[in-house]
């Protein structure tokens, strides 16, 4: 069974986590607060229908979920526990 955690109301399934990143840039142009954390999804692939092709398309998709915390410290704290949920999963 896969591990699924619930993150200030976001649940996140722990085997899809590519990475996650608090009080920086990250992995993309979107600026954090210093109340946020960003998690990164492992890359999915769907279909979409492209109009002007008249054709389905299969394309990759990066799934990320930026979570917003009341206060930097609790931030930081959730993204401490966050790390040590995600290390221990891994190495199970």
């Amino acid at each position: 069974m896969k591990k699924i955690i619930n993150l200030n109301g976001t649940l996140v399934e722990l085997s899809r986590i590519k990475g996650i990143c608090i009080n920086s840039e990250g992995f993309t142009e979107i600026k954090l607060a210093p109340n946020q954390i960003k998690i990164l999804l492992s890359g999915r692939k769907e279909y979409i229908y492209n109009p002007e092709r008249r054709a389905y398309e299969l394309i990759d998709i990066e799934d990320e979920i930026i979570i917003e915390y009341p206060n930097t410290e609790y931030a930081y704290s959730n993204f401490l526990g966050l790390m040590e949920i995600w290390e221990t999963t891994l190495n199970q």
